[in-house]
C-alpha cells in the first residue's frame, strides 16, 4: 500500500512538473482536430470561404469531437464484450491457447493481418466519407448507400454505431503492433511490417475527425428571416449554413425551385431573426439516396398516394385544420366549378383510381361521392380517423389513412372491396406527418398549395394555388372571406377536389 502512495506521488510530481508541456500538446490536438473536423463539415455542405488560420472555433470543434469520442466508448465495450469472452474461452482451451500462442510469437501473422485490416478499415469504412461533398446542392447523394443512411438517419444512433465500429477496428489493429517486444531485436521485415502498420493506423485516426466533421453536417441549422437582399429573391426560404469573421453564408430555396449557397459581406448582413431549426433532410428534401434497402415509408406514400414532399420543404401556410366544409369539384385550369355536397362538416377529399368518384371523411366515416351526382355511399366507420393519404396503385381498393389510437399515430388501410382494415405503420415521424397532414401537395411537377390572402379590414382566408413546373403560380379559387384547403389532384391531372370551408 506504501509502494502504490509513493508510485502516485512520484506521477503526480511528474504530471505537475510536466503540465504546461502537457497543456500544450492537448491544446494543439484538439485545435488541429476540430481543424480537420471543421474544414471537412463545412466542405461537405459546400462552404468553402472566410477561413482564419487561428479561430477559437476550431478548439471547441475538437472539444466536441473529444465528447464524442467519449460516448462512443460504452459502445464499444458493449460491442467488445462477445469479443472478449471467445479470447478468454480460447484461452481455456489448451489446444486454441497453444495455437494462439504461437501464432503470436512467430510475430509475421499478426503483423500481417494488422496490416490488411487497417487497409479494409480505411479502403472500406473510413474514406466514404471523402465522397461526400457539396450536399445541399447536389440533386442526389453520393454511392455509397449505407454511408448516405448513416448521414440521413434522424437520430444520432447509426453515427454513433459506425463511429464505434471503427475505433473498435483501429484500437484492434494498433494492438496487433504489440507482438514486437523489441524493435532492436526485431528483422528487418518485422520492422518494416510494424512501420507500415503504424503508417496505416496513422492514416485511419486522421480520417476520423474527418468523419466527424462530415457527420456534423446534418446537424440543426437555423432557418432565419433576412430584410430584403440583393440576390435573395422575396418569399425564399433561407437558412443560415456558416457566420465567419468576414461573411456569412446562406442556403436559399427560391421560389422557382432553386437552391444556391450566397455568401455576403458581415457589414451587409441585416439583423437576423430565428424563426425555428431545420434537419438535414428538411434543407435538401427532394433528394433521397438511391437505397437498396427495404423502400422508406416516404416513397411508399408518394407511390400510394401520387403526390410527394416539396422540394422546398413546407411552402403551403400552416392552418388549423378546418371544423368542417363542402366538397367541390373543379378543372385543374380553374374552370367550372362544381359543388359535390351540399352539407358542411367533410373534410379530406381524395380521388378514387377511375377518378370518377371522391372519398371523403365526415365524423369519422368515410364516405363515397360520385362525381356524376346520385346519393352519397357511407363505406365505413374508421375509429380515430384523422386524414386520408390515397390508394394503393397495385391494389385500387386499398385506401391508406392516417389515423391516431390512444395519442398514437398510426397508417392504417381500409379495403374498399372487403371492407378490412390493417396497419401499414406505427408511429411515423414527424417528416411523413408534415407531408399528411399539410395542405401542400406535388404531382411530378404539379404543385397544389394554398395561401392565407386578407383585406385591410383584417378579414381573412385561403386560397388554392396551382403552378406546373417553373411557370407563375395561379389562383384556383379566390376566396374573398371564404377559405377553400385540402386540394388533391385527379389521377389524370385534370380535376381539382378541395373543402370549402364554412362558418
Amino acid at each position: 500500500m506504501e509502494s502504490f502512495g509513493r508510485q502516485l506521488a512520484v506521477l503526480f510530481v511528474r504530471t505537475a512538473t510536466n503540465w504546461g508541456l502537457l497543456t500544450g500538446v492537448g491544446t494543439f490536438f484538439l485545435y488541429a482536430v476540430g481543424y480537420l473536423a471543421l474544414r471537412f463539415q463545412l466542405t461537405a455542405l459546400g462552404v468553402g470561404t472566410d477561413w482564419d488560420l487561428v479561430d477559437e472555433r476550431y478548439l471547441f470543434e475538437g472539444a466536441r469531437f473529444l465528447i464524442f469520442l467519449v460516448l462512443c466508448v460504452p459502445l464499444l465495450v458493449i460491442i467488445a464484450l462477445p469479443l472478449v469472452a471467445i479470447a478468454w474461452l480460447g484461452r481455456k482451451s489448451a489446444r486454441l491457447g497453444s495455437a494462439m500462442s504461437n501464432w503470436w510469437s512467430k510475430k509475421t501473422g499478426p503483423l500481417v493481418a494488422g496490416n490488411l485490416l487497417a487497409v479494409v478499415l480505411i479502403e472500406c469504412g473510413l474514406r466514404q466519407c471523402l465522397l461526400f461533398d457539396n450536399l445541399l446542392l447536389r440533386d442526389h447523394l453520393p454511392q455509397p448507400d449505407w454511408w448516405a443512411m448513416i448521414l440521413k438517419a434522424s437520430t444520432g444512433t447509426a453515427a454513433q454505431l459506425y463511429f464505434s465500429l471503427m475505433l473498435g477496428g483501429i484500437v484492434g489493429t494498433a494492438l496487433l503492433a504489440l507482438c514486437i517486444d523489441s524493435w532492436k531485436e526485431a528483422g528487418t521485415a518485422h520492422r518494416s511490417l510494424a512501420a507500415l502498420l503504424v503508417l496505416l493506423v496513422s492514416i485511419a485516426c486522421l480520417l476520423l475527425p474527418v468523419n466527424y466533421g462530415v457527420l456534423r453536417c446534418t446537424r440543426p441549422m437555423p432557418r432565419v428571416v433576412l430584410g430584403r437582399i440583393e440576390g435573395i429573391e422575396p418569399k425564399s426560404t433561407v437558412w443560415l449554413i456558416w457566420e465567419g469573421n468576414q461573411g456569412a453564408t446562406f442556403l436559399v430555396h427560391e421560389p422557382q425551385h432553386r437552391r444556391k449557397l450566397i455568401t455576403l459581406p458581415r457589414q451587409q448582413v441585416p439583423r437576423l431573426e430565428i424563426i425555428a431549426y431545420d434537419s438535414f433532410t428538411a434543407l435538401r428534401p427532394s433528394v433521397r439516396a438511391s437505397m437498396s434497402a427495404p423502400e422508406t415509408l416516404l416513397a411508399t406514400l408518394e407511390r400510394i398516394a401520387g403526390f410527394s414532399a416539396s422540394p422546398l420543404g413546407v411552402r403551403s401556410d400552416r392552418l388549423p385544420d378546418p371544423i368542417g366544409g363542402s366538397i367541390v369539384v373543379m378543372s385543374s385550369e380553374g374552370l367550372g366549378e362544381e359543388p359535390l355536397t351540399d352539407e358542411p362538416g367533410y373534410r379530406s377529399p381524395i380521388f378514387l383510381p377511375d377518378d370518377t368518384h371522391v372519398c371523403a371523411l365526415r365524423d369519422d366515416r368515410l364516405v363515397k361521392i360520385s362525381l356524376a351526382g346520385g346519393p352519397r355511399t357511407e363505406l365505413a366507420t374508421l375509429p380515430g380517423v384523422q386524414r386520408l393519404i390515397g390508394t394503393a396503385a397495385e391494389d385500387p381498393n386499398r385506401l391508406y389513412f392516417l389515423a391516431q389510437i390512444q395519442g398514437r399515430s398510426t397508417i392504417q388501410w381500409y379495403d374498399i372491396a372487403s371492407g378490412g382494415i390493417g396497419v401499414r405503420s406505427n408511429d411515423p415521424d414527424s417528416s411523413t406527418l408534415d407531408l399528411i397532414c399539410g395542405d401542400e401537395r406535388h404531382y411530378g411537377t404539379i404543385c397544389l398549395f394554398v395561401r392565407t390572402q386578407s383585406e385591410p379590414d383584417g378579414t381573412t382566408w385561403s386560397d388554392v394555388l396551382i403552378q406546373r413546373g417553373h411557370d407563375p403560380e395561379t389562383p384556383l379559387t379566390s376566396g374573398q372571406g371564404i377559405s377553400s384547403r385540402q386540394p388533391a389532384l385527379s389521377h389524370n391531372r385534370k380535376l381539382v377536389v378541395l373543402v370549402r370551408q364554412t362558418k
